[in-house]
């Protein structure tokens, strides 16, 4: 696991990471993952010549097993980075935070022994005591699980249990301390809602009209209430809800014009609460982008390109409002990013390593930070394989802002 970190203005972008494509037919031994962080700060200009290896700086993480997928990365009210991860080998939990001088402190938070395996699709946010909640997937037991720290230490515990339920889970903590998250019912192909207050869970399907809740996100708009991006499975749609503090209202964005739409989907509120979406069109290929003006819905193409690009895309907003999206271009095995400015889309590959950039991540913190993550998987000779998960760190021409350091 590597972490690279660069400070200047104070404008920022924060991203995460998960796993990594399938290796090729041909044959290979062991694979070994390593997670990579990399924050950039926020500068004045994006570089003439486009991104390049030489902008980003590294730190190793953990380095140690087949770590780091299903990465969720936050950064904590002090701007330190915390982190947690998947790690395959074992079948654990795992968590990293960085200390002073750079030092990264990992451990096991949920790690049962053999026949048991969790800590896949994990979700972390901070309550208001600044303490940690991480909501998470047993594989195992197709549990939903929670793990959270107080003055005693961590702690483990199930939020639901009854069927096959916990994948592609969210977690989200508001100004009251309320925790909130989504997740998906495997076996009903439903979208289901967790709610606690501090006496105990509440649950709540949001969606049960065919399959839908896949690759779930979740964000809160400024009275801590909900809105989630998902896919619908069955009618190949984008699909998008939100919570008004009574009930759910729920809505397609994009119905795929007899098509695909709506995977790989990533939310962000702006200051008026109003969605925007980044998403893949299935169909084409391509990285879609819409947005609620306050009447309708706006749908535009990001990249339209002869190459499978658009997957795992992450949405943030710079100081003007402006769309920031990270992504996967499938063909390349590229990280791309693309941003909005003078009314048009600029498009550039951050990392061209191979099998570079699934399930990137992006995030703005209030110091001007900016970090992408995302799982990059390399092939040294051909009969043994090397996967890591990189963050890099980016020159992003913002000026000064502040804007929510939590990932979508």
């Amino acid at each position: 696991m590597v972490y690279s970190s660069l400070f200047g203005h104070s404008s920022s972008l924060e991203l995460r990471i998960k796993m990594c494509r399938s290796m090729p037919s041909s044959p290979r031994r062991e694979i070994r993952a390593t997670l990579t962080l990399l924050a950039l700060a926020a500068l004045t200009s994006f570089p003439a010549g486009g991104a390049s290896a030489t902008d980003f700086q590294k730190e190793v993480v953990e380095s140690r097993d087949n770590v780091g997928e299903y990465l969720w990365l936050a950064l904590d009210d002090e701007g330190v980075p915390h982190m947690s991860y998947y790690n395959r080998t074992r079948g654990e939990l795992r968590y990293a935070v960085r200390g002073a001088g750079g030092v990264w402190s990992t451990r096991t938070i949920d790690g049962r022994g053999a026949g048991e395996n969790v800590g896949a699709y994990t979700s972390m946010d901070f309550d208001t005591s600044g303490y940690q909640h991480i909501a998470y997937y047993d594989w195992a037991n197709r549990d939903l699980e929670h793990a959270w720290r107080d003055g005693d230490g961590w702690h483990t515990s199930t939020i639901d249990s009854v069927g096959e339920v916990g994948r592609y889970t969210n977690l989200r903590i508001d100004a009251s301390g309320t925790l909130h998250v989504i997740y998906y019912d495997e076996l009903d192909g439903d979208l289901e809602y967790a709610r606690n207050e501090g006496s105990g869970w509440s649950l709540d399907t949001v969606d049960s009209v065919g399959i839908v809740g896949v690759k779930a996100r979740m964000v809160l708009d400024s009275a801590g209430r909900p809105h989630v991006v998902y896919y619908d499975a069955t009618n190949t749609a984008l699909k998008y809800a939100r919570f008004d503090g009574a009930s759910w209202w729920i809505e397609t964005p994009d119905d795929g014009q007899g098509g695909d739409a709506g995977s790989y989907a990533s939310i962000v509120l702006d200051a008026l609460d109003r969605p925007h979406i980044s998403y893949l069109d299935g169909t084409r290929w391509d990285l879609k982008y819409i947005v609620w003006d306050g009447s309708e819905w706006i749908r535009s193409t990001v990249e339209a390109s002869p190459n499978q690009t658009g997957l795992f895309s992450s949405i943030q907003l710079d100081p003007g409002g402006r769309p920031v999206i990270a992504y996967f271009d499938l063909t390349d095995g590229d990280l791309r990013l693309a941003r909005k400015a003078g009314g048009k889309w600029i498009l550039e590959t951050v990392d061209s390593a191979f099998e570079t950039g699934r399930h990137a991540a992006l995030l703005i913190d209030p110091d001007g930070v900016v970090r992408i993550g995302y799982y990059n998987e390399t092939r040294p000779s051909l009969n043994d394989t090397f996967a890591q998960l990189t963050v890099p760190t980016r020159r992003l021409g913002f000026g000064a802002f502040r804007a929510r350091y939590r990932q979508h």
